[in-house]
């Protein structure tokens, strides 16, 4: 996830009321650009419900949410998308298999306390209920950690016979690749990572001791 720190959710005034804020922004652009919360949901990749509660305020924004609302919003403000990040919602939305790459999401404060035991408690969950999701974490000593990584996806469409597509993101923007060189090191750098990593059912065992960490 990006190193971005203005990710609005419960848990305290201050962020309670930039989660409104960005709501009503979200809000006023979808009915000045005549789309209904469907379409935005489609856009963000998410359910319709989860679009009228961004825009009502009342919805704890994971960074992956925060910046695609925040890239939308910025987007329509310059009147049009750019090619990446609608060439990345359709990657996302189509691919078979992503394999994600994000940093330090157990200890970084995206919200309060209760938001961050919220997102955790879910991510526990769905590791251990969704047979199709996996969830390692790399501990910060590690070696893997020590270039801190930029967040990155390569996302495999099987049995599609579609070329494998990387994704990169940074703090300004993003960008797919499709060049096989970019995306074969990027696959053995997450296959890497992955191999250094706690087991999946380790990883959730660290993850409910974060959990209790945000208190």
């Amino acid at each position: 996830m990006p190193a971005r720190n203005t990710v609005p959710a419960e848990g305290s005034g201050g962020d309670a009321a930039a989660l409104e804020a960005l709501g009503h922004r979200l809000r006023d652009m979808r009915r000045a650009r005549g789309m209904t919360q469907a379409s935005v949901a489609e856009v963000l990749n998410c359910d319709h419900s989860a679009v009228s509660r961004i825009e009502s305020g009342t919805y704890p924004l994971t960074p992956q949410m925060l910046r695609a609302v925040e890239r939308l919003l910025s987007l329509a403000a310059a009147d049009g998308y750019e090619t990446w990040f609608i060439s990345y919602l359709e990657i996302e939305r189509t691919a078979t298999v992503l394999r994600t790459w994000e940093q330090a999401v157990l200890r970084r404060r995206t919200g309060g306390a209760e938001v961050m035991r919220e997102q955790l408690g879910r991510l526990v969950a769905v590791a251990q209920t969704e047979p199709r999701v996996t969830v390692q974490v790399l501990p910060f000593a590690s070696p893997g950690c020590a270039g801190m990584l930029a967040p990155f996806v390569v996302a495999s469409f099987a049995p599609d016979p579609r070329p494998d597509v990387a994704y990169l993101d940074n703090a300004l923007d993003g960008a797919t690749t499709e060049r096989r060189d970019q995306v074969a090191r990027l696959a053995l750098l997450y296959d890497a990572l992955a191999r250094e990593a706690l087991s999946p059912n380790d990883s959730a065992e660290l993850i409910k001791q974060v959990m209790m960490e945000w208190t």
